[in-house]
């Protein structure tokens, strides 16, 4: 667990690692940070939230390894043809970045505004803050599935989401998914 400091500046300092400009920057001024287990929970009011937990990087990437016992290996072959598209890409990052699958990672599950709110910079307050917890932490990279779930209720398209993620440092790795070197 990472405690969680209230500073002079009225904002809080996430442990000894990150540095106390994020306070006196006002970054994390009246963002309510709380752990729930492996989930941690990032909220600003009513006006947004944010949602990262800890997973592996096989669930992180979707990803399943080529089975080595020979009857699965017709079932994953069907699987990845039809399920996932963009395998090869996931495996060419994952033999890139030398990743062990069954290491724990972050993984960005939502950042949600209220559309009362929508322009005003929350999402980017808020991801500055799951940066710097993630930061502080011991674990390497953070993930997260960029295609909004419902393009009614989301006011960015897919590809702006990508924009919006790549300007944080994210890099497309296939299928979706996105991930960051901390």
């Amino acid at each position: 667990m990472i405690p969680l400091l209230l500073t002079a500046f009225g904002g809080y300092m996430i442990g000894s690692s990150v540095s106390t400009r994020f306070a006196k920057g006002g970054l994390l001024k009246d963002i309510s940070i709380k752990e729930f287990g492996d989930d941690v929970v990032f909220r600003i009011g009513r006006r947004a939230i944010a949602v990262i937990n800890k997973t592996t990087v096989m669930d992180a990437l979707d990803y399943e390894p080529y089975p080595k016992d020979k009857n699965r290996r017709k079932i994953w072959r069907k699987r990845q043809k039809n399920y996932n598209l963009e395998y090869p890409k996931k495996e060419r990052f994952i033999k890139k970045n030398n990743l062990d699958l069954k290491k724990e990672v972050y993984y960005l599950d939502h950042i949600e505004v209220n559309p009362k709110y929508r322009g005003q910079g929350l999402a980017s307050r808020l991801m500055k803050a799951v940066l710097a917890w993630s930061k502080a932490s011991d674990l390497e990279y953070i993930f997260l599935y960029r295609v909004a779930y419902d393009p009614w209720e989301t006011a960015l398209s897919d590809t702006e989401l990508k924009k919006f993620y790549k300007r944080y440092g994210f890099v497309d790795v296939g299928g979706g998914t996105m991930a960051k070197k901390l």
